[in-house]
C-alpha cells in the first residue's frame, strides 16, 4: 500500500513538471536514451541535455517531497 502511494505521488510530481523537464526525464529514465540520443531528438546541445536532466531531477524531488505538487 505504501509503495502504491509513493507511485501515485511520483506520478503527480512528474505530471506537475514543466513539459521540457518531463520530456527529458521520460527519455532518459523511462526510455533509457543516452545524452547524445536525447540531444539529437530534441535538437539541443549535449550540455543542455545534461543540465536539464539535473534540474528536472531537482524539481521532481522537490515536488515529490511536497506530496506530488
Amino acid at each position: 500500500m505504501v509503495q502504491h502511494q509513493r507511485a501515485d505521488i511520483l506520478e503527480e510530481a512528474l505530471t506537475a513538471l514543466p513539459p521540457m523537464y518531463r520530456e527529458i526525464l521520460v527519455l532518459y529514465h523511462f526510455e533509457h536514451r543516452k545524452y547524445t540520443e536525447i540531444a539529437e531528438i530534441l535538437e539541443l546541445p549535449r550540455g543542455t541535455v545534461m543540465n536539464r536532466i539535473f534540474r528536472a531531477r531537482k524539481k521532481l524531488r522537490d515536488l515529490y517531497e511536497q506530496g506530488g505538487g
